[in-house]
Parts: structure tokens; sequence; C-alpha cells
């Protein structure tokens, strides 16, 4: 089922219920996500994303970090951090730019092994699942940002699912469930 407008504000508001709790604990700043330079998919444009060669990820890393119109990387949580290395990420991440995490290629991933797994789901075991793995983002989110000594993630994509079976009360309880963390 397709969820409407009214849906979409409310998830809206989690969703920056949710980025408050990261980058604004008091819930001071009410308009947290001001654009002024480009977010770069770094992970399809590197050529170290599927072949992993530390190198080469640092000079494509200290090449976007030069450029004054980029602010942030969008990086794929696929379970962890990084596809190959957590711990050369946290060592190695531009300290000019931002993080974007993004979780659509491990949730696709999991539809392919789980159709029933999502937010959305009115599976209840799937709908945990997507739960638990949203926990995790943001437990390695906060190691993310501890690790490198200031709230270098500024945002989380988190997708819902399933495709045919997903449901707005649903996803509106996991997002609930999330903010709370019920």
């Amino acid at each position: 089922m397709l969820i409407g407008v009214e849906e979409a504000m409310i998830a809206f508001r989690y969703f920056f219920k949710l980025y408050w709790s990261i980058n604004d604990p008091a819930g001071s700043n009410p308009y947290p996500c001001r654009v002024s330079r480009y977010l770069v998919g770094a992970y399809p444009a590197s050529s170290a994303h599927r072949s992993w060669n530390p190198g080469l990820e640092k000079e494509f890393f200290e090449l976007l970090a030069t450029n004054a119109g980029i602010g942030a990387l969008e990086l794929p949580w696929l379970g962890k951090l990084h596809p190959h290395d957590d711990q050369w990420l946290l060592g190695n991440f531009p300290e000019q730019l931002n993080a974007v995490i993004t979780g659509i290629p491990f949730v696709t991933g999991q539809i392919g092994k789980n159709p029933n797994y999502g937010l959305a789901s009115t599976d209840e075991d799937g709908r945990k699942h997507a739960i638990s793995d949203v926990r995790e983002i943001l437990n390695q989110v906060n190691r993310f940002n501890d690790a490198v000594g200031r709230n270098v993630v500024s945002a989380i994509e988190i997708h819902t699912a399933p495709r045919q079976m997903g449901n707005k009360n649903e996803l509106s309880r996991s997002l609930e469930n999330i903010v709370t963390g019920k």
C-alpha cells in the first residue's frame, strides 16, 4: 500500500527526531539539514569499492576533500560501515567532509533473502529484524562519530520495505520503536 502525504510527513518527523538524536541531542536546532554543498555517492564512484585498494581509496577521498563544493560522502551500510575495512575508514575519513550513511544496499540484500523483511512489514519477525538492523546502524554511527571525535555522520538514510506488503501502520510503529528505543 502506498502512503499518502500525511503518512509521509509523519515518517519525515520521525526521521528528524532520529537525526536530532544523533547530531543535536538537546533538540535545540529546528532546522538541522541546511544544504549548502554537494553530497557525493562515493561508493559507486570509487574504483576501490568492489576490489579493495586502500591507497586508491585514500587518494579518492583526498581528491573529493579538496573540492570546496563537496560537503559529504554517501557511504553504504552493508552490515558494517565500510565494505572492506571499518578501521581503515575510521582512520582515513577526510576531516573536511561529513558522511551520510545509506542502508539501501543492505535492505535490498535482505529483501532478496527474506521478502518479509522491512520496517513496514506486516510480518513481525521481518519487521523486528529491520528494526534491529537500524539500531545497529545507529550503534556503528555513534562508533564512527566517537572514533573521529566529531559528529561526522550528518544523516542516515533509512529505507523501508517490503515492496508489495508494506503497511503504513507497521512503518509508523517501527519508526516509533526506533525513536523511543522500545
